[in-house]
């Protein structure tokens, strides 16, 4: 219970299922439009990161069953249950605002990852308000799964050049903003919140660049 482990109706399943799809667009768009600044500031990074995509790129169907397994279902668990479950539920005594912001900003500095901080943020944001929203810590562990998945999935059958076109980038985001809102209207807010496990302590004393941006950008 203080992780907020709880069943959730069928029907917040479904719309955080088609969230987490229609999300990568928004993401990408996100991405592209930043690129440029960030590919000025962070040159150096570029080597490092084109090597850890190298790494992340399955090469065989028995890589790809790892991937999904490691980088698709437990990181996903893992870093929901630490970050939406024990972290953001603590803070969440201060208020619900400043707790989800400030988990999705320890969730992308932790990626270390410039080029994709800002979309890890935001995507970091949105577990964390489906979380305070639902009091369930499995619709964020659903919108993750689904996300590192299609990463994983991406980065094996298209491999390095792998992107989506700007056409169906923009669909998908405009899909995602309506489903948001939808979400957001048809969602009542659980008020049977549990603390976290930490809340009963004291108080906390180019096309190259966006190839770069896919290397902890989809897979948070």
């Amino acid at each position: 219970e203080a992780l907020r482990l709880r069943r959730v109706a069928g029907g917040i399943t479904w719309r955080v299922a088609l969230l987490s799809v229609t999300f990568i667009g928004l993401g990408d768009l996100l991405q592209q439009a930043t690129q440029p600044v960030i590919t000025r500031h962070f040159a150096d990074l570029i080597p490092a990161l084109e090597a850890l995509m190298e790494i992340l790129t399955p090469k065989s169907a028995a890589g790809l069953l790892g991937n999904i397994v490691v980088v698709g279902l437990l990181a996903p668990v893992c870093e929901e249950m630490l970050f939406r479950g024990a972290f953001q539920g603590a803070l969440e005594q201060r208020g619900p605002v400043r707790a989800i912001f400030a988990g999705s900003l320890m969730f992308a500095f932790v990626h270390l990852n410039p080029f994709t901080f800002l979309v890890i943020v935001l995507i970091g944001f949105a577990l964390g308000y489906v979380t305070w929203r639902t009091q369930s810590l499995w619709p964020a562990i659903l919108w993750h799964i689904v996300n590192n998945s299609a990463a994983t999935l991406a980065f094996y059958f298209g491999g390095e050049s792998f992107s989506l076109p700007m056409w169906l980038d923009a669909v998908l985001a405009v899909l995602f903003v309506g489903l948001a809102w939808e979400f957001i209207r048809h969602t009542h807010r659980e008020v049977d919140a549990q603390p976290g496990p930490l809340s009963t302590t004291h108080a906390f004393n180019g096309r190259k660049s966006r190839r770069l941006a896919m290397t902890g950008g989809l897979a948070v």
